[in-house]
């Protein structure tokens, strides 16, 4: 009798590994704690809340007591998902166990992640937040030169003072680059 493949746990562990292996650049982006806040509306649309403060601190006068107001607004913005992705593939079970399980559907999703999936979502990631930075903010705090053991001190540091000033915590702060030589495909 033919063994039992259980192939959601063999297409899990290959996932898994792809994704937690190192080979996911934008991994911490994608894994966001603030993923929980956003909600599904249908199939193609999120949610993301926006809280908005709308009056600060203000002068007042002793022995008047004032009205209390909400000074804040929690507003919705919606977005519409746009990349809509699949990959399919078929591995009969011959082919598994006459290649001694090295054409396996594990082994195959493992190469397509490695090979395939993981470039594109770190391509994805990193063109969408550079065109929202755009659309926001301009070109202000992009960095276009060519970094080398020259200049990647003073870089490094008017980058960390730049995050100071804007009150990011020092802990958590990741810088991303595009790397040429020394660094596989990124």
């Amino acid at each position: 009798m033919a063994e039992v493949i259980n192939y959601a746990d063999a297409y899990q562990s290959a996932v898994q590994q792809a994704f937690y292996d190192g080979h996911l650049y934008s991994a911490d982006l994608w894994n966001s704690p603030s993923n929980s806040m956003v909600k599904f509306d249908g199939a193609k649309h999120i949610k993301v809340p926006r809280l908005t403060i709308t009056a600060g601190r203000q002068d007042r006068q002793r022995r008047t007591i004032t009205g209390f107001a909400a000074n804040y607004s929690n507003d919705w913005d919606s977005y519409e998902l746009t990349n809509e992705r699949y990959w399919s593939t078929l591995v009969d079970p011959l082919d598994v166990d006459e290649t001694d399980m090295v054409v396996s559907i594990a082994n195959i999703t493992r190469q397509f992640n490695l090979d395939s999936k993981m470039p594109e979502k770190d391509r994805e990631m990193f063109s969408k937040l550079y065109q929202q930075k755009v659309k926001y903010d301009g070109q202000e705090g992009v960095h276009t030169e060519s970094v080398d053991e020259t200049n990647v001190l003073k870089l490094f540091d008017e980058m960390m003072s730049n995050f100071d000033e804007a009150r990011i915590p020092a802990q958590g702060r990741i810088l991303y680059g595009k790397c040429q030589y020394f660094c596989g495909n990124p």
